[in-house]
């Protein structure tokens, strides 16, 4: 995974966010979470070395369409459904659970990626969650409110966002 360099933060806090998520992957030991092999910092970039998985969840299943079995579709829930609850009995919130963060590997099983926004005893953190660069479609309608923090429940409501786009093939409008 190459992260761009980001000429709004220095070098330092670039190389802290990288760090930050290579820590949440390695702290999720799951089978189900994209592997990881290392760092590399070649200026401008810096790579996260891991397994390759090159197709998110939700363009995968717009490819197939119709042609994905149901069965399929309760396969990549589940399997998700499975990764979000390991990290949370480890005090891990994802932050940023959206069917684009949950690339297919080569052999079909689908790993939770981009732990850039994650959070370790979730309800300490004092940064807006929104300004942490979450994905706001996905995010619970609390989180819309300044100073809001995430929790375990704002990532099962973007699961059930996920659960939805992945079961109808459509994808989800929050109005209100």
């Amino acid at each position: 995974k190459r992260l761009h360099a980001d000429t709004r933060r220095s070098a330092k806090e670039q190389a802290e966010a990288t760090c930050h998520e290579a820590k949440y992957i390695q702290l999720a030991n799951d089978p189900n979470v994209v592997r990881q092999f290392g760092i590399l910092v070649k200026k401008p970039y810096t790579y996260i070395l891991m397994e390759r998985c090159v197709t998110p969840l939700d363009t995968y299943i717009e490819t197939l369409g119709e042609e994905l079995p149901l069965a399929a579709r309760v396969y990549f829930a589940s399997a998700t459904a499975r990764v979000l609850h390991n990290l949370h009995s480890q005090n891990i919130c994802c932050c940023d659970m959206t069917p684009t963060n949950i690339l297919i590997a080569p052999s079909g099983k689908p790993r939770l990626s981009d732990f850039g926004s994650a959070r370790q005893d979730a309800s300490s953190t004092s940064t807006s969650l929104l300004a942490s660069g979450v994905t706001a479609s996905f995010a619970a309608p609390e989180l819309r409110s300044a100073g809001s923090r995430p929790t375990y429940a704002t990532d099962v409501y973007a699961f059930g966002i996920s659960l939805f786009e992945m079961v109808t093939g459509q994808h989800y409008y929050f109005t209100h």
